[in-house]
Protein backbone atom coordinates (compact mmCIF):
# COMPACT_ATOMS: atom_id res chain seq x y z
CA UNK A 1 0.00 0.00 0.00
CA UNK A 2 1.61 3.44 -1.01
CA UNK A 3 0.70 6.45 1.07
CA UNK A 4 1.72 10.35 0.79
CA UNK A 5 5.23 11.91 2.09
CA UNK A 6 5.29 11.40 5.64
CA UNK A 7 6.35 14.86 6.12
CA UNK A 8 6.50 14.53 9.80
CA UNK A 9 8.62 11.57 9.90
CA UNK A 10 11.00 12.79 7.31
CA UNK A 11 10.91 16.07 9.41
CA UNK A 12 11.49 14.84 12.74
CA UNK A 13 14.13 12.56 10.97
CA UNK A 14 16.14 15.74 9.51
CA UNK A 15 15.80 17.58 12.46
CA UNK A 16 18.21 14.67 14.34
CA UNK A 17 20.28 14.66 11.68
CA UNK A 18 20.28 18.60 11.69
CA UNK A 19 21.58 18.35 15.26
CA UNK A 20 24.62 15.63 15.14
CA UNK A 21 26.28 17.35 11.83
CA UNK A 22 27.97 20.67 11.02
CA UNK A 23 25.28 23.16 9.74
CA UNK A 24 27.62 23.46 6.46
CA UNK A 25 27.39 19.72 5.78
CA UNK A 26 23.37 19.46 6.68
CA UNK A 27 22.77 22.35 4.22
CA UNK A 28 25.13 20.82 1.53
CA UNK A 29 24.25 17.05 1.86
CA UNK A 30 20.94 16.85 3.80
CA UNK A 31 18.31 19.70 3.47
CA UNK A 32 18.17 19.23 -0.32
CA UNK A 33 16.36 15.98 0.01
CA UNK A 34 12.78 15.32 -0.53
CA UNK A 35 10.28 12.94 1.22
CA UNK A 36 8.78 11.70 -2.08
CA UNK A 37 6.61 8.62 -0.54
CA UNK A 38 6.09 6.38 2.12
CA UNK A 39 5.38 2.21 1.62
CA UNK A 40 5.22 -0.01 4.39
CA UNK A 41 8.33 1.06 6.19
CA UNK A 42 10.54 2.59 4.06
CA UNK A 43 10.77 6.47 3.03
CA UNK A 44 11.60 7.42 -0.60
CA UNK A 45 14.13 9.78 -0.82
CA UNK A 46 15.05 11.88 -3.82
CA UNK A 47 18.09 13.38 -4.42
CA UNK A 48 18.98 16.05 -6.60
CA UNK A 49 21.37 13.90 -9.00
CA UNK A 50 23.33 10.92 -8.88
CA UNK A 51 26.04 12.03 -7.22
CA UNK A 52 24.08 13.07 -4.41
CA UNK A 53 21.97 9.38 -4.25
CA UNK A 54 25.83 7.75 -4.09
CA UNK A 55 27.19 10.48 -1.16
CA UNK A 56 23.69 9.80 0.54
CA UNK A 57 23.48 6.08 0.53
CA UNK A 58 27.69 5.65 1.30
CA UNK A 59 28.12 8.49 3.96
CA UNK A 60 24.40 8.87 5.44
CA UNK A 61 22.09 5.92 4.88
CA UNK A 62 23.32 4.27 8.48
CA UNK A 63 22.75 7.75 9.85
CA UNK A 64 19.11 7.90 8.75
CA UNK A 65 18.27 4.22 9.72
CA UNK A 66 19.85 4.52 12.89
CA UNK A 67 17.73 7.91 13.82
CA UNK A 68 14.68 6.41 12.82
CA UNK A 69 15.10 3.56 15.06
CA UNK A 70 16.64 5.73 18.13
CA UNK A 71 13.14 7.87 17.49
CA UNK A 72 11.16 4.72 17.75
CA UNK A 73 9.81 5.10 14.11
CA UNK A 74 7.39 3.04 12.11
CA UNK A 75 7.36 4.10 8.40
CA UNK A 76 3.62 3.76 6.90
CA UNK A 77 2.12 1.55 9.90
Amino acid sequence: MTTQPSITTWELIKQAIKAQLPNQEYSTWVAPLECTNVSANQLFIKAPNILFYQRIHDSYLPLIEKIKTELGLEIGR
